[in-house]
């Protein structure tokens, strides 16, 4: 990884402004394990000639780093670029989701499963924050389609017993009051 870092670092002090070498060189840090060099080089790829694949690893590294903000404005451009748009409003509900946005991020999911309406992981995520909104019965139906597209999916198969428990609770709760 050294020399092929070197040559890109060569070519990139010659004055080649190509977003591939600025990319690749990117690449290349990123698996030598020096993260922010890396960062640096997304943000200055992406700022030449945007493509989904630098975007993608620019907003991968804001969310490792915790920079949620920057994430939403690198997805928001990555839509604009056109990437796979189920893909980026999942992610972008992902992010919503770690900001504490629930009602965005349950939005994002939406609009994610209307471009894809197969992603399992998609219908997990969206049963998550449901449940943290203690909306039950949304976030019951949004894990059992994640456990109907995919029976290996084992957030969704502990999630569903455990709803319908607490589901089931709540109702009891509910008629006792009542009966007082």
């Amino acid at each position: 990884m050294g020399p092929s870092a070197k040559y890109y670092e060569k070519a990139i002090k010659a004055g080649v402004k190509d977003e591939k070498v600025a990319y690749n060189l990117a690449v290349t840090y990123e698996k030598m394990g020096n993260e922010r060099a890396a960062a640096a080089l997304y943000g200055k790829a992406a700022g030449q000639k945007p493509s989904v694949e630098s975007l993608n690893r620019l907003a991968d590294y804001y969310i490792k780093t915790g920079r949620y903000d920057q994430a939403v404005k690198t997805y928001q451009r990555l839509l604009k670029l056109g990437g796979k748009k189920s893909g980026v409003y999942a992610d972008l509900g992902y992010v919503y989701g770690l900001r504490g946005e629930l009602d965005k991020a349950i939005e994002s999911y939406k609009t994610s499963l209307r471009y894809d309406s197969e992603e399992s992981d998609v219908y997990t995520r969206l049963g998550g924050v449901y449940e943290k909104k203690g909306m039950l019965t949304e976030a019951l139906k949004a894990y059992t389609r994640a456990y109907q597209l995919n029976p290996g999916d084992e957030d969704a198969g502990e999630r569903i017993p455990q709803l319908k428990i607490r589901l089931l609770r709540e109702k009891r709760e509910k008629e006792t009051q009542k009966e007082s």
